[in-house]
């Protein structure tokens, strides 16, 4: 479920994908050190950020992502050139009651809702200077 630098679970719900392949949200809370995304060839920032995506936990436990469909985001949620694992484990024990808000959001593809949740969280779990509005 975790490592030293993430947390991640999985939520299952309906009609995240026209050809039924998704049968649940992923998602991930995570510190970066930043530098260059090789995906986007964009600087990315170090700190912590949340990700949301669809996939597909199967029978035997085994998880399949489908790459490059579009749905799902990840989110910047506040600067951290250090990481601290309290801070992460607060971020995410912050989200865990919203999980369903997020997951709706996403079925939506309601990207603004889902930035609106995640940026709240953001707030109240970091000072003021490190968050991201």
């Amino acid at each position: 479920m975790a490592n030293d630098r993430s947390q991640h679970w999985f939520f299952p719900i309906n009609g995240l994908s026209d050809d039924n392949k998704s049968n649940s949200v992923d998602i991930s809370v995570s510190h970066s050190k930043g530098g260059i995304n090789y995906a986007t060839y964009n600087r990315e920032p170090a700190g912590y950020w949340v990700s949301v995506n669809a996939c597909d936990v199967r029978p035997d436990g085994s998880v399949a992502f489908t790459m490059f469909t579009g749905i799902g985001r990840k989110f910047f949620v506040a600067k951290g050139e250090r990481f601290n694992a309290k801070k992460l484990q607060a971020l995410a024990a912050a989200l865990r009651p919203l999980t369903g808000d997020l997951a709706q959001a996403l079925v939506r593809r309601d990207y603004d809702a889902m930035r609106a949740i995640i940026h709240g969280v953001g707030a109240v779990v970091f000072p003021s200077e490190q968050a991201v509005a």
